[in-house]
Formats: C-alpha cells, structure tokens, sequence
C-alpha cells in the first residue's frame, strides 16, 4: 500500500505513488531540501533513499555516477543508466521506441509504464499520463495520476508567483497555493473507490483536510528566506540604479 500521510507539503516528501519514485527526487534542490527534512524528521532511510534517487536520475550526476560504477561494478552502472533511461521525460520515450522497433513490445511497454507510475506528480506532465490511461481504460490510475498532478501543479504553481513579492506575500501565496493543491489531490483520492490506488496524501475527511492545511503553513515558512532573499536582491539592484541615475545628472 501507498505510505502513510506526510505532513510535510508534498513537494518536500518522498512522493512515492506504490513503491515507485516520484519526479521530485530528479530535481536538483528540491531533492537536497527533502532529503535535510527527512533527516530532521528522524527519517535517515528516507533521506538516504532520496540521495539514492536523485543520482540515478537526475541528468549528469547519473552518468557520473554510471561511470564510476563501471570501475568496478558493470552490472550497477547498467541498472544505473536503465534507471536514468526508463524514467527521464524524452529519454524514456526514446529508449521503448527502440525496444519497440527490435520488436520488443512488451519491454517498450514496460519503460512508458515505469515512466508513468513515477512521473504521475509531474506539474502539468501528469495530466498527460492521466489522460493516457484514460484512454487505456484505467480510471483508478487516470483518477490518482490526476490527483497527484493537481496537488503538485498548484503548489508549483503558487511558487512560481511570488516573484516580486515580500517574504511575507510570498509565503502567505506559497501556503495558499500548496494547501488548495493538497485539498484538490485529496478531493479527487476521494473518487477513487479502492484506497490501495491513491496517492500518499489520502482522502478529504474532517481530519484529513487540516493536514493540507498544515503542509500549506510548512511550506510558507520554508518559502519565505528565498523570497525574502530575491525581495532583498531586487530592493539592492532599484536602490543602486536609483544612485547611479542620480550621480548622472550631478
């Protein structure tokens, strides 16, 4: 079954949909700052297994490690590169089109199947996938791809907003933001009949619900010294151009 609820916003939890990585351990940063919060959380496998992940999958730092690897272990840094290869957007594509063009229908199924049960939490991606298996007649995987995607889509979303903002606009957006995308996500878990296909968050009950609540404050805090700091930069650049323009016309 899918972890249980974290109470961290889910762009900083370890997002795994039944068993399967989630898109943020890929991204540089993001997957650093979940692997600091599991270990202050008293989470050492999970920060560990984060760093896992994100060397595997992320671009260049999976080569390097494939090739290091290969020094003295061949068979790791091929499970390296197929982990790079199955779950990259285009990479993975790319890689079953080959298997599908040898004939080899069944393991191109495979790749796009590993790349959408790990991509589901994608923003914007993971409608994509939820559309596709739509189509293939899955609404359990439809509904939860769709679930995880909003989640994610809207606490992006929200982040991506608050240039310009003080700190504290910014993280007053932030924690609106991640709390409706978590709502959302356990509004549409709530359509889903059999629980083992939602995602972590769960559903919307009368408990539940201040858990997207609490993610949405965690996540405003954890956004408000990078706002401030780029509030802080531009606030330097103005004030310098404004002294510039003025010693111009002296």
């Amino acid at each position: 079954p899918p972890p249980a609820p974290s109470p961290l916003p889910r762009v900083l939890v370890d997002s795994n949909l039944n068993g399967v990585m989630g898109f943020w351990d890929a991204v540089p940063l993001v997957s650093q700052a979940t692997s600091a919060v599991q270990a202050m959380s008293g989470d050492m496998e999970g920060a560990r297994r984060t760093q896992e992940n994100f060397s595997k999958r992320c671009p260049v730092v999976s080569q390097a490690r494939s090739a290091v690897e290969a020094t003295y272990d061949t068979a790791a840094a091929k499970k390296t590169q197929e982990e790079f290869a199955y779950n990259m957007p285009v990479v993975s594509q790319v890689t079953s089109a080959v298997y599908a063009a040898r004939g080899n229908n069944d393991k191109a199924k495979e790749i796009q199947e590993t790349f959408a049960e790990t991509n589901e939490d994608a923003p914007l991606l993971g409608y994509g996938i939820s559309a596709g298996y739509g189509v293939a007649g899955d609404k359990n995987k439809a509904r939860r791809a769709a679930a995880a995607c909003t989640g994610s889509t809207m606490g992006t979303a929200a982040g991506l907003a608050t240039g310009g903002m003080s700190a504290g606009a910014g993280a007053a957006t932030v924690a609106a933001g991640a709390a409706a995308g978590g709502v959302a996500e356990r509004g549409i878990n709530n359509t889903i009949a059999d629980e083992h296909y939602r995602t972590a968050a769960g559903g919307l009950s009368k408990e539940n619900w201040k858990s997207a609540l609490k993610e949405g404050a965690v996540a405003g805090v954890m956004a408000g010294a990078p706002v401030q700091a780029k509030y802080t930069a531009k606030e330097k650049e103005k004030k310098a151009a404004e002294e510039a323009a003025a010693a111009s016309k002296e």
